[in-house]
Formats: structure tokens, sequence, C-alpha cells
């Protein structure tokens, strides 16, 4: 996880948002990066693209967003690259940035695109993390509810593991 927070405050800082925090209400729902970004010592906008083994150690070799072919910038010409995210890196990124936030709503949020991306663990822990972040009893009964909702449709599809699942629920 340090590692991770250490990419994501560089990927920050080299974007220039080391002025401000990242905005969490937008954050917690953006489409995961699928393209690296290339800061270069010549342009404060990073170049999106795909970073391509090259044989050469002295130069970076890219191919652009929407373009075919690919370039090669010598390697003292770039200042920075960090690297496109899967889902499961997106969330771990987003999941440690919510940790301090402590609100309900957007581990909630979270847990809901977690689903969208086919990771369904991490739902149910964002939803047991939106459970006790909750102030109010009956925002707390909602999120509790949307899992065992999860939980039970896991138990369906492995039933070896449904006595785990419904010991899980009624730790809630």
């Amino acid at each position: 996880m340090k590692v991770v927070t250490q990419l994501l405050l560089a990927a920050l800082l080299a974007a220039g948002a080391w002025a401000q925090a990242p905005d969490l209400d937008v954050l917690v729902d953006e489409d995961y990066r699928v393209y690296d970004l290339v800061y270069l010592t010549s342009n404060k906008k990073p170049v999106e693209c795909t970073v391509l083994p090259s044989d050469d150690p002295d130069l970076v070799k890219i191919q652009r967003k929407g373009r075919s072919g690919s370039v090669s910038i010598e390697r003292s010409q770039v200042k920075q690259i960090v690297p496109r995210q899967t889902p499961i890196s997106a969330y771990r990124e987003r999941a440690e940035l919510l940790q301090a936030a402590a609100r309900g709503d957007l581990h909630r949020r979270l847990a809901e695109w977690c689903l969208k991306q086919s990771l369904q663990v991490q739902a149910e822990e964002q939803l047991v993390q939106a459970a006790k972040a909750e102030s109010d009893p009956a925002e707390g009964n909602r999120h509790r509810e949307r899992l065992v909702g999860l939980l039970e449709q896991r138990a369906w599809g492995q039933v070896p593991t449904a006595p785990e699942l419904l010991e899980q629920i009624l730790q809630l």
C-alpha cells in the first residue's frame, strides 16, 4: 500500500494537483486510466499513450492514444511516466484515499464501481466500510442490506462456501 500511495502522490504532483487534495466525490466514480501518462520536460500536459518495450535504454518508445505507429523519445526528455491502471490497481488507490474520509456514501459508490469492474470481493469490503462509516443507523442498514444481497448471490453460486458466507452475514 505504501508504494501505491507514493505512486499516486507522484502522479498528483506531476499533474499539478499538489495544491489541493483529490476530489473524492469525482475520483470514486471515474473510469480507471487505460493509457500510460508520459510527462515530458518540454510540456506540462501529459501524453496519453502506451509505453512499448525498447531495445535502446536511452529511448522511450510510445504509441500515442488514437494513432498508429510508434515514436521514440530520448529518455532525458521524459520527466515522469505514470503507468496505466488495471481495475484492481485503481480500486486500491481509491480505497486507500477513502480510508481517511470516513464517508459511507463514498464507500458505497466505490462498492458499486467495483461491481461494474467485476470486483465482487472488493465491493463487499467497501460495503462493510460504508456501514461502519455511517453515523445514521438507517443508512448503515441500507449498506448492510446491499452487502447481504451480494453475499447471498455468491452463496448460491458457491454452495461449498455458503456456511462461511452465512456466518459472515450473521456477524454484520
